[in-house]
């Protein structure tokens, strides 16, 4: 099995939900990362978080994933989560993924995570 390329995911310091979801979504399905931390560390990251409301993924090619694209672009670069890539690309998965989305991280401080 080819393993998958690092990616790089920023969330917001300021959130512990935020920070755990990583945490556990890099850990559980085993996502190669090349880094994990604060996008209030990196200015022009800052700036895609702040403008989207969102944690902020980056590719190895150095694009840009926000919302629940970056999640997409997460599960691309898991071998666990991987399966579900193809499953995200009908328009109405993208409506509901982007809903979904919305919804968790506009009730984020009341999710308890482990």
């Amino acid at each position: 099995m080819s393993q998958s390329k690092p990616v790089a995911i920023y969330y917001d310091q300021d959130c512990a939900f935020c920070k755990r979801s990583v945490e556990l979504i890099v850990k559980y399905g085993r996502v190669r990362i090349s880094h994990t931390g604060p996008a209030q560390a990196r200015p022009e990251i800052f700036a895609v978080m702040q403008t989207y409301d969102s944690w902020v993924v980056v590719n190895e090619t150095g694009e840009k994933f926000t919302t629940f694209q970056a999640g997409v672009e997460i599960a691309r670069h898991s071998p666990v989560l991987k399966w579900l890539v193809p499953l995200a690309k009908p328009a109405f998965m993208q409506r509901v993924g982007e809903w979904t989305y919305r919804k968790v991280a506009n009730n984020r401080r009341q999710i308890p995570l482990p």
